[in-house]
């Protein structure tokens, strides 16, 4: 069994699409590991293709975000642009959002597959980067653990367990125009993170209304 495994999509629908059409052809099922919204503004785009695509996905920090009480810092949220969301997704959206769970595991050939936001110990909201200290999971109960929330990609071997950061296949922090994903072949144990070079002009050609940060973030590195 293949599975593909993204994150981080955060309402940008063109990158998003060219990601899953990949991943169609490649694997057998493909998950999501949260935050549909944020930054750019097609959240419901992304919503969309999740569910056309029988994407199984799981909670984000974002979509906490949006579905909370928290009010949204007014600077913050000139990058977030989550405010308007919050006063007019739709119903549909938000029951979709509000269904989501905070992990997800799969079992398969005697592995254990634990699929997270954040990390194992706090699913939504912990970063854990490849240069972070693993030591409490160093023990952990699962043989590959799934990651997002950094937006940088990364596979790393922790005792006997594979821990797996997909990146992001809707703003990459590393390089701006590799949008990235992870491939889990379950039955070969082989766990690769494949990245995908999408023009940044045509991104911001789509979504022209994005903070400034957004767009030095997308050109980082590729200039």
């Amino acid at each position: 069994m293949k599975l593909g495994v993204l994150s981080d999509a955060h309402g940008n629908t063109f990158a998003l699409k060219k990601c899953i059409d990949f991943l169609k052809e490649e694997v057998d099922e493909i998950y999501f590991l949260g935050d549909t919204c944020g930054y750019f503004p097609d959240l419901e785009g992304v919503i969309d293709l999740l569910q056309k695509n029988n994407v199984h996905a799981i909670l984000g920090n974002h979509d906490a975000m949006l579905l909370g009480d928290t009010e949204i810092g007014k600077e913050k949220d000139l990058v977030y642009q989550l405010g308007h969301k919050k006063e007019s997704l739709a119903e549909s959206y938000s029951n979709y959002l509000k269904g989501l769970q905070t992990s997800c595991t799969v079992q398969f050939n005697g592995l254990n597959v634990l699929m997270v936001h954040g990390s194992p110990t706090n699913h939504t909201y912990e970063y854990v980067y490849e240069d972070s200290s693993f030591d409490k999971w160093e023990n952990i109960d699962y043989d590959v653990v799934l990651m997002g929330h950094t937006h940088r990609s990364y596979v790393k071997q922790v005792n006997n367990t594979q821990f797996i950061n997909a990146g992001s296949c809707g703003l990459p922090r590393d390089n701006g125009n590799m949008f990235s994903m992870a491939i889990l072949d379950l039955e070969k144990k082989e766990y690769t993170i494949k990245k995908l070079e999408i023009s940044i002009d045509a991104i911001l050609d789509t979504y022209s209304d994005v903070h400034e940060s957004v767009k030095n973030c997308l050109k980082r590195n590729n200039i």
